[in-house]
């Protein structure tokens, strides 16, 4: 009787990588055990599986010589799985941002399609719970059951669409600086501004001197997205400053011949003066100047309404004599036992003059001896 055991000797443990798409490994040569037996080795089997999952399968080979011994000895098989998983990231999302926040919350990324050779053991990402204005690249990662990964990124881009606010500073009424027509050195004072992320400038378009009269400002705030807004101030630049004036000479003419008036008189130009502008120059003069002192009264007003005066004065002399015709001489008799004559009747002699006869006086006697007086 054959009692004794064959002996085997199983093939070297084999490492496979999983067949190309899919989780098992078909194909696998395990190799040939090594036997014996003292008489004679009648089979060798194993229950080696047609294909090999991922992982290790432990397969068990037999000998069995003529008279029915057998021995088993055990070779594992490990397939490993290093395909990488497939991962399409959704599409990229761009949103606004919550209402006044720089921040959006509660997006929805959508879901990424995902694949693998054998199965998907994770999905995750690395999006934060609010996203900042701007771009945020949100990284997925695929894992599948060997541990093997594949990543994508999405974009998410927050836009801040939200004006930021701006209230300008009050109206400012100046005066015109002494002498000039301008104003400088104008404190406008500062706009108060917000925005929902951060303001990135304030600026304006104020000139660097302010002219007499109302000048609109515009200012701009800007935020760091680029977005505007606008508000107006007015600069308003009063000339309160009075004009100059300085007469012309005092005048003295005599008055037209024949007349008690002067007329035609050249008055001359004063002279005038104003940090801005001279609108007119007017007088009060007459047309004719009587005989006599007359005051003018000059008058200069600037483009403000700002007026000053001087007073220049205008002597008509009158240096016209007057003219008399006396009466015709006289021959009259003495008085009765007299030598002399009284009572006499001299007449009325004619005057005339070109402004008004004062006075007609004469040297006659009260009593005319007898001869020529």
């Amino acid at each position: 009787v054959d009692n004794q055991l064959p002996t085997i000797t199983c093939p070297a443990d084999i490492t496979v990588d999983a067949d190309n798409g899919a989780c098992v490994a078909t194909s696998v040569d395990l190799g040939t055990p090594t036997t014996n037996d003292n008489c004679s080795v009648a089979t060798v089997t194993n229950n080696a599986p047609a294909t090999f999952a991922v992982g290790t399968t432990s397969i068990t080979w037999t000998v069995t010589d003529a008279s029915g011994n057998t021995a088993t000895c055990t070779q594992t098989v490990t397939v490993v799985d290093n395909q990488l998983p497939t991962l399409t990231c959704p599409a990229d999302i761009t949103v606004d941002a919550d209402n006044v926040t720089c921040e959006a919350a509660s997006i929805d990324l959508g879901i990424p399609t995902t694949g693998d050779n054998c199965s998907v053991a994770s999905v995750t990402n690395n999006a934060p719970a609010t996203f900042a204005v701007g771009v945020t690249n949100v990284i997925w990662t695929v894992t599948d059951a060997s541990g093997n990964t594949a990543t994508c990124t999405q974009t998410v881009t927050v836009a801040d669409t939200q004006l930021p606010t701006i209230t300008c500073p009050a109206n400012i009424t100046v005066d015109a600086d002494n002498g000039a027509c301008v104003a400088t050195s104008v404190d406008l004072g500062t706009p108060t501004t917000n925005d929902n992320c951060s303001v990135a400038s304030v600026t304006n378009d104020a000139p660097a001197t302010f002219a007499v009269g109302t000048t609109t400002i515009t200012w701009t705030v800007t935020d760091a997205s680029g977005n505007t807004a606008t508000c107006t101030q007015t600069v308003t630049v009063e000339d309160n400053q009075l004009p100059t004036i300085t007469c012309p000479a005092d005048i003295t003419v005599d008055a037209d011949n024949g007349a008690c008036v002067a007329t035609s008189v050249d008055l001359g130009t004063p002279t005038t003066g104003d940090n801005c502008s001279v609108a007119s120059v007017t007088n009060n003069a007459p047309a004719t100047f009587p005989v006599g002192v007359t005051n003018v009264v000059w008058t200069v007003t600037d483009a403000s309404g700002n007026t000053a005066t001087c007073t220049q004065t205008v002597t008509v002399v009158d240096n016209i004599n007057p003219t008399i015709t006396c009466p015709s001489n006289l021959t009259v008799n003495v008085g009765i036992g007299s030598c002399v004559a009284s009572s006499v009747t001299l007449g009325t002699p004619t005057t005339n003059d070109n402004c008004t006869v004062a006075s007609v006086t004469n040297n006659a006697p009260a009593t005319f001896p007898v001869g020529i007086t």
